[in-house]
């Protein structure tokens, strides 16, 4: 008797693995709607490129579903358990709530595998992903960072999405000598040493006269598109901000930097810097956009006032 309550109830419980196992694997798919009435969260599984807005072909729809959130399948080998339970818990998942993915069958079976392991048990389909253009939400200036093909693809003067209006130029940057940068880098990019923009002892950005002489140097105007990446994203984010300041309409950045364009295995070279024809008339006054930074002066004045934080 007693031996066939231990098998009653190990069989009862293989049951209840296999069912909940089968519940996981084979929800039912959801259009955008049910899974609203049902308080569930869609799960765009793309690159974070065509979350952001970027269309995934020339005349693609643009954006993301509404309200979905974004677990790119390209970053789970890098995120440990620990990473996604975190994240899991960030944006409020619950394991008994549906989530419905979108992306293509491998992205979308890959974050599938990664959430069911993390303990999520309704996961099933967007049936209707993409299908509605004029509901997609895109990040406001997501054309600001440009992702590695679509870099490739101006450089190979492809058509594509938010094209420069004129010149163009790819510069990386970094601090000190381009020691990396000679090794290995963007076919055709400059290189900009951040000494050239920045200086000690608080490494605030240099003089105007010297921003000036710097666009100067690599030939840029005041309506030359500059994509710039780096080795660190933070050198590239900081002379983006400089040349903003100096009146550079459009300053784009790769997202990610070199680690994204090397991961994506596209082509490099070696050697130094190209020669560029200076560009000594930069076109409008230095500053043209004075507002995005504050000196030291206009920092103190800001102290004692109420609605400074």
């Amino acid at each position: 008797m007693k031996r066939v309550s231990q098998m009653t109830a190990l069989a009862m419980a293989l049951g209840l693995a296999c069912a909940s196992s089968w519940a996981a694997e084979l929800a039912k798919p959801l259009t955008l709607d049910q899974l609203q009435q049902q308080n569930g969260k869609a799960i765009d599984t793309r690159p974070s490129a065509f979350y952001n807005g970027w269309p995934q072909t020339l005349n693609g729809p643009s954006g993301h579903e509404p309200a979905a959130l974004n677990l790119s399948a390209s970053w789970l080998d890098k995120m440990s358990t620990e990473q996604l339970n975190a994240w899991i818990k960030q944006h409020n998942l619950k394991t008994d709530a549906p989530v419905a993915l979108y992306g293509n069958d491998k992205d979308v079976d890959a974050v599938k595998t990664r959430l069911q392991k993390a303990g999520l048990t309704h996961i099933s389909i967007l049936s209707d992903a993409l299908s509605e253009p004029s509901r997609l939400q895109k990040l406001p200036h997501f054309e600001q960072l440009v992702y590695p093909q679509w870099l490739h693809d101006l450089q190979q003067g492809k058509e594509v999405t938010a094209k420069p209006a004129g010149d163009w130029k790819v510069i990386e940057a970094a601090w000190g000598a381009p020691k990396l940068y000679l090794i290995s880098h963007i076919p055709g990019a400059d290189y900009i040493d951040t000494n050239e923009v920045e200086s000690e002892p608080l490494w605030n950005k240099v003089s105007d006269e010297q921003l000036k002489a710097m666009l100067a140097k690599h030939g840029i105007r005041h309506d030359t598109t500059v994509i710039l990446y780096g080795r660190d994203v933070y050198a590239a984010a900081r002379v983006a901000q400089i040349m903003l300041y100096a009146g550079v309409k459009d300053v784009r950045l790769l997202d990610g930097g070199w680690q994204t364009w090397s991961d994506a295995g596209l082509p490099v070279e070696r050697g130094t810097p190209p020669k560029v024809k200076a560009e000594p008339d930069f076109g409008v006054k230095i500053p043209a956009q004075p507002q995005l930074m504050l000196d030291m002066e206009q920092a103190r004045g800001l102290l004692h006032r109420q609605d400074a934080s």
